[in-house]
């Protein structure tokens, strides 16, 4: 298994107060994996330390072969970063911006043309390249910005809260050219508060809290490892009446949903309840298993909802 980034308890602290705590992860080269943790909780701070941005305090990391601190140039040179924070020039078009921020990785001209020009079309962005930044949404000014962030051509990405604030047409682009960048097997590490990212995005997850890495796995696996229980729902054809509920609660536990019955148990006892049902002449419509949401795996894990804001 070749690994693209490795850390040794990457630390980060800012007067007494510690934004990052002892980091150890291994991302695997092609992966998705996502840094998931509300805002505060030490996301960003671990991608400005990998990305060169901010010197740790203690720790060691290596990123694409290269080691953090001592060959912090070499590291540039094989990474790109997309944040919310979007650092581009108004008066400049889309083109002449990204032509800009291509200059710096001296890179030819005839590169840069073909290369803009590749990732303005896939980002849909062609027709506008050149109207001035100033013009632009918020969403086509992100999508400027990670075509900026892909124009040297790195091994791998760094997607800081990329859809925040975006459009949902904009975010499906984005979405979409992500899983597309994948397939070329580049790496990205996405940091991210929002559910649906990391169900659609990624392979794996590292679950950030109070600066502390708390676990990382699959999204499959680590809501397998919070499951005490199965958890089925249950549609019937005829409306069921309250009584109901008390005559199957001896069975297994069970709660009244708008329009459903949720039942808890192993698949013995959902055998049970459809027994019981039958035997009662209610007709089963429809049975869901009900799995864990990502949001259910973080709350587990840290005791805290994913969008309060957590303070050191």
């Amino acid at each position: 298994m070749e690994y693209v980034i490795r850390t040794h308890d990457l630390t980060k602290k800012f007067g007494k107060f510690t934004a990052v705590d002892r980091i150890n992860m291994e991302i695997k080269k092609g992966e998705i994996f996502g840094l998931l943790g509300p805002n505060g909780a030490g996301k960003t701070t671990i991608v400005r330390m990998l990305c060169t941005l901010t010197r740790p305090t203690s720790g060691t990391a290596t990123i694409a072969g290269f080691d953090l601190i001592k060959e912090s140039n070499r590291i540039r040179g094989k990474i790109g970063l997309v944040s919310d924070k979007m650092i581009m020039y108004d008066r400049m078009t889309g083109w002449e911006n990204i032509v800009f921020f291509a200059k710096f990785h001296h890179l030819s001209e005839d590169v840069i043309k073909e290369r803009a020009e590749k990732l303005l079309r896939a980002l849909g962005m062609w027709e506008w390249r050149n109207q001035q930044i100033q013009y632009y949404s918020t969403g086509m000014r992100q999508r400027i910005n990670v075509a900026r962030a892909l124009i040297n051509e790195p091994e791998i990405l760094f997607l800081d809260e990329p859809l925040l604030g975006l459009d949902p047409q904009t975010c499906r682009v984005i979405r979409n050219f992500i899983k597309d960048l994948n397939k070329k097997e580049i790496t990205i590490i996405l940091t991210t508060h929002v559910m649906e990212e990391i169900e659609k995005l990624c392979h794996r997850v590292g679950i950030i809290n109070h600066g502390k890495l708390i676990d990382v796995d699959t999204p499959e696996d680590l809501k397998k490892k919070i499951q005490k229980e199965d958890i089925y729902d249950i549609w019937f054809k005829e409306d069921i009446p309250s009584n109901f509920f008390s005559l199957i609660d001896s069975i297994s536990k069970i709660e009244k949903r708008n329009g459903f019955m949720r039942v808890y148990g192993n698949s013995d006892v959902l055998s049970d309840v459809i027994h019981f049902c039958a035997k009662k002449n209610y007709h089963i419509k429809k049975i869901k298993p009900v799995e864990p949401t990502i949001e259910d795996v973080f709350i587990t894990l840290t005791g805290k909802k994913i969008r309060d804001k957590i303070r050191g």
